[in-house]
């Protein structure tokens, strides 16, 4: 969202010698002199969010900017973290439910041999998947909300909703596509849209390999 913000949550190293622990938080004003934004750089899918880098050259900030306490930035990093990759695939879940009424429907209705292309049996195992990821992710979204709703600490079930939703929404979109074929795969019905998005759900918020070593850890390896 850089070129259209106003404001930068910017996380900057105020004591090298402390490692994560001399990170610190601090909210820049776009307009701060030194504070350079570029422009939205096109990419392969969420076209409805401008990406920009941000350059800052000699760019001096108030004390006042400063989020917290000198020194909480990992720990306010790490639990906002926490809430945005738990939540920010929310939207994904429904995606998901949209496509596969929209696969049911077509399955339903596109003949082939004188039979609907559901009866198939390589077209239905498509939708009995497309359904197991669906109620799989459903869960994991509605128990790590709920553990957030309860203050609790939720860092791995944060990764292992994250990792599951966005590979669960790519491997569904990619099966939509194979089920209507080639009108998935033109532009007009929308769906290859959504393959593209799903594909930027595996990165931002921390890629899903980077979740796999947070899983990882807490689980002890």
């Amino acid at each position: 969202m850089a070129p259209i913000a106003d404001f930068f949550i910017v996380f900057a190293s105020t004591n090298p010698e402390a490692k994560q622990w001399g990170l610190s938080a601090f909210l820049v004003n776009a307009a701060n002199p030194g504070c350079t934004v570029h422009n939205n750089n096109p990419k392969m899918g969420l076209r409805s969010i401008p990406f920009g880098e941000i350059d800052f050259t000699n760019c001096e900030v108030p004390a006042s900017a400063l989020i917290g306490k000198l020194g909480a930035g990992a720990s306010l990093f790490n639990f906002s973290q926490s809430w945005e990759r738990s939540l920010v695939l929310a939207p994904q879940v429904g995606a998901m439910q949209r496509i596969l009424n929209l696969s049911t429907t077509f399955c339903n209705q596109r003949e082939r041999f004188g039979s609907p292309i559901g009866k198939q049996q390589a077209v239905s195992h498509r939708i009995a998947n497309m359904r197991m990821r669906l109620e799989t992710s459903r869960l994991l979204l509605y128990k790590t909300a709920w553990a957030l709703e309860q203050n609790q600490q939720c860092t791995l079930e944060a990764a292992i909703t994250k990792t599951h939703i966005s590979e669960a929404f790519t491997q569904t979109c990619h099966d939509a596509i194979a089920i209507h074929g080639g009108a998935g795969y033109i532009s007009e019905n929308g769906i290859e849209r959504q393959l593209r998005d799903a594909i930027g759900a595996t990165l931002y918020g921390g890629t899903v390999d980077m979740q796999r070593n947070i899983i990882a850890r807490l689980q002890g390896v």
